[in-house]
């Protein structure tokens, strides 16, 4: 596979331009074709809390429209999708921005003991993948360990040697979240996978 670095020092980046859901190669789609879409708007907001915080901060929650949190390597949610990160800390993540105002404003840090949200929106960038290949396209990019296989798993991982949070929403839809000083780079890898897996 050709190293999309080199495309990064051409004048015409490829990139964010995949906002717009379609092939990654920007051909009509045929059936079953894997699908890139940036997904715009987005909200992400950590929230972390010690186990002797009080239940204020599972109110802030419900009050965001959450009702259940996730076990390990799990997430929940449609709305808002609440993703298990470790034993103190929880990620909300929506389409809807709004919809986090209320956890976001009554968990600001210093407004209350052992629990805070921060917003880490500005810095990351989700990414939707789609189509019957899914399976084989994060496989060429990820530890086979690593992959949430199962809709409703969650899992850390490297993906083109770039940590990413993998939600498996489907069984042929999947979220990635990513820094966004890297989405470009992410993004190209992900194209030339994808190309590379519909040539079979």
């Amino acid at each position: 596979m050709q190293d999309p670095s080199v495309s990064l020092q051409r004048g015409t980046r490829q990139g964010l331009a995949l906002r717009l859901a379609g092939t990654a190669s920007g051909n009509p789609a045929a059936p079953g074709a894997l699908r890139l879409a940036v997904l715009e708007p987005l909200r992400v907001v950590a929230v972390r809390a010690l186990p002797a915080a009080d239940g204020g901060w599972i109110e802030a929650l419900r009050d965001s429209g959450v009702t259940r949190l996730p076990a390990p390597g799990r997430c929940e949610g449609v709305a808002v999708r609440v993703v298990w990160r470790s034993p103190t800390e929880y990620w909300l993540v929506t389409e809807r921005p709004a919809l986090l105002d209320p956890v976001a404003e009554a968990l600001r840090p210093g407004a209350t003991a052992l629990a805070y949200a921060v917003d880490h929106s500005t810095g990351t960038v989700g990414i939707e993948l789609q189509g019957e290949d899914l399976d084989a396209l994060l496989a060429r990019l990820m530890d086979a360990a690593a992959i949430a296989a199962l809709p409703g798993q969650a899992t850390r991982a490297r993906c083109a040697d770039l940590a990413v949070v993998l939600l498996r929403l489907q069984a042929q839809r999947a979220w990635l979240l990513v820094e966004r000083p890297v989405a470009d780079y992410l993004l190209d890898w992900l194209r030339l996978a994808c190309d590379r897996v519909g040539a079979g």
